[in-house]
């Protein structure tokens, strides 16, 4: 893959120069090598904008956007999936806008903005529901399931997290974009609910004592994701 950028630099061949810098990128974040992704999508933004493709553009940003939620860096994280939508909008790419959209929701969630995430996977699902594409339409669901949650809407967090459940019959994780993003956040919906549907029997089988439970905290930081 870095002979195939070196190649492409070479003989001036942008696209074949493009290609690389994003596989290249997208590979170090599959290896947990942020910072070197960061290096290698930059200049592939960089590039793509040289050649004026607006479509490989809006796509490369939502990627970025995406590595800044790696890294914890929410703010700049919105900046460059909110450009990616600006841009896909203009294109009309239902992918692009539904990828732009998908990543700005976890910006959002990741640094509280609920409210703001919500809408944001909402206006997604909308989208990506007539697109038809499962890894999407999975992470899109998954984050509103667990925003939902963080927001106390147990039964909307519930139809969410089972709607994801009704996918993933007979598919593999490993086919998929972001496997252990959807399989955490739905878990931790998964497993919450079971404890507070268990308390709850509890409470009722006994009913001269009050209920009183806790639920583990919920889980908002997306940094720990290893690709």
């Amino acid at each position: 893959m870095d002979a195939a950028w070196r190649v492409g630099r070479e003989i001036g061949y942008r696209h074949a120069e493009f290609a690389a810098l994003g596989n290249l990128g997208e590979l170090c974040i599959k290896w947990g090598d942020y910072a070197q992704a960061k290096i290698y999508l930059s200049q592939a933004l960089q590039k793509v904008r040289e050649m004026g493709r607006s479509s490989s553009e809006s796509f490369v940003l939502a990627r970025l956007g995406w590595l800044c939620c790696l890294m914890g860096d929410d703010r700049a994280a919105v900046e460059h999936a909110s450009q990616a939508l600006s841009i896909g909008e203009k294109v009309e790419g239902i992918s692009l806008q539904v990828g732009a959209l998908k990543t700005l929701g976890h910006a959002w969630m990741s640094q509280g903005s609920l409210d703001q995430a919500a809408e944001t996977y909402a206006r997604a699902l909308d989208l990506v529901r007539g697109y038809g594409e499962r890894d999407l339409i999975l992470e899109t669901l998954a984050g509103l399931a667990y925003t939902a949650w963080l927001r106390g809407n147990l039964d909307e967090a519930m139809g969410y997290a089972e709607e994801v459940l009704g996918y993933l019959e007979g598919c593999a994780l490993e086919d998929m974009d972001n496997p252990f993003w959807v399989a955490w956040h739905c878990y931790q919906v998964l497993q919450q609910l079971i404890i507070f549907k268990t308390h709850l029997a509890y409470g009722k089988m006994n009913n001269s004592c009050p209920v009183k439970f806790e639920l583990y905290p919920p889980f908002t930081g997306i940094t720990n994701y290893a690709g």
